[in-house]
């Protein structure tokens, strides 16, 4: 009698990929867990690998823990992942979420080896992080990054002074934009942008999206769900605007008025509705 050990049975491939989908969604256990258990699952078969990669590397979250000290070198151990010549961890990565690093020296190139990005997040605490202080190789990494054709969705969270043309994504489908603004606008008739996101989330930035509608980045005949949050009056003004010329479209809406923020004195108080008079 063979006692020798029996071949694996042949599952579909399809069988597969819902089995690690299945762990890879799985709820009440901590995040670390559920990666552990997809490297575990990566290493059982070949058939295994395809799938764990593309939810193990789907989203990178790059951030600066001013508590761990370690932060440097767990962000700079990426940039040498990548650039291996045996590295396949570049095509599964679709999300980047940077948090509080725009300062550090491997940034720029981790971003430009991350072509198939489609969903970035850009978050600091309000205030604190200007356009004009950033290294010009961020600058520039970011402006590629923001310009390739796969990205879909962009969250810009507390920078200040950013670039009117910043989001310059042919294909943005998606913007959320929350205690941010713009720099002042030189003018200029450079070319208008050609991103149109049906999906618009403005918190305390309005005046930013005065900019963007200003530009075409964002155009009100072509939102479908809008999500605005407004602390001042002129806030709500500008809320008001943008509902009743995206009425014949939006398709959901979210409003919320809270308080505690001065009203803006910069000459972006005009109304919304006179934008394109200038």
């Amino acid at each position: 009698m063979n006692r020798g050990m029996s071949p694996l049975p042949c599952f579909p491939q399809e069988l597969i990929d819902i089995l690690v989908d299945v762990v890879a969604s799985t709820t009440g256990v901590s995040d670390y867990l559920t990666r552990k258990t997809l490297r575990s699952f990566s290493l059982v078969n070949h058939a295994f690998l395809h799938r764990c990669r593309h939810h193990l590397f789907r989203e990178i979250k790059l951030a600066v823990e001013f508590t761990t000290p370690s932060h440097e070198r767990r962000i700079s151990r990426l940039l040498p992942l990548l650039q291996h010549p045996l590295s396949q961890i570049a095509p599964f990565v679709h999300i980047v979420n940077m948090r509080d690093c725009f300062w550090e020296p491997e940034l720029p190139a981790i971003l430009s080896l991350l072509p198939t990005i489609h969903t970035i997040h850009l978050s600091t605490r309000a205030g604190t992080a200007s356009w004009s202080v950033f290294t010009p190789a961020f600058k520039e990494a970011i402006l590629s990054t923001l310009a390739l054709p796969a990205i879909q969705e962009v969250s810009i969270k507390g920078l200040v002074d950013l670039p009117w043309d910043l989001l310059a994504a042919p294909s943005l489908a998606r913007l959320t934009l929350r205690d941010s603004n713009a720099e002042e606008e030189v003018d200029t008739e450079a070319n208008k942008s050609t991103s149109t996101p049906t999906v618009l989330s403005v918190h305390t930035s309005f005046p930013l999206l005065a900019t963007l509608l200003r530009h075409q980045t964002v155009c009100l005949s072509r939102l479908k769900d809008v999500t605005l949050i407004s602390s001042t009056r002129w806030d709500m003004s500008r809320s008001t605007d943008v509902l009743r010329l995206a009425s014949a479209t939006v398709e959901r809406i979210s409003f919320t008025n809270v308080s505690g923020a001065p009203n803006p004195t910069t000459s972006t108080g005009d109304s919304l509705a006179n934008l394109f008079s200038r």
